[in-house]
């Protein structure tokens, strides 16, 4: 399985995360943005998104900028 994290949860990180998660073997493991609630926000949404996607590996967590 490859993991990949994603930099940035705007339009484009978003486009990428939706094509991802229709891959059987990637795991979509962190999600980094310099605004921690579009961050939060954005592997929400993809966790919910998932739930849709029986071969979707889900993010387990995501980073945090300090500043």
């Amino acid at each position: 399985m490859l993991k990949i994290g994603i930099i940035g949860a705007g339009r484009m990180g978003n486009a990428h995360a939706g094509s991802l998660v229709n891959l059987a073997d990637v795991k979509l493991s962190t999600v980094y943005d310099i605004d921690p609630e579009k961050s939060k926000a954005f592997a929400i949404n993809i966790i919910n998104l998932c739930e849709s996607i029986p071969t979707c590996h889900a993010i387990t967590n995501h980073l945090i900028t300090s500043g």
